[in-house]
């Protein structure tokens, strides 16, 4: 039972990347998945990005079907 219906429109309120908060949103859909915090050094350069919100599994190449502990 999602919140928000696929096509709806949603406000994002957290300003954790630059251009992030007050962007608007469509929903593409709503999962039952496994979310993590993040830290990586960009492939194209850049600085080292700390504790990154939020990747879902899905997002994950090869991650396969078990959660990461």
């Amino acid at each position: 039972n999602p919140k928000y219906e696929v096509g709806s429109k949603a406000f994002i309120t957290e300003g954790h990347m630059e251009g992030m908060e007050g962007a608007e949103a469509t929903i593409a859909g709503a999962y039952n998945t496994i979310v993590y915090t993040v830290s990586y050094t960009p492939t194209i350069g850049g600085k080292k990005v700390e504790n990154h919100k939020w990747v879902v599994h899905e997002e994950i190449a090869d991650a396969g079907e078990e959660p990461f502990k």
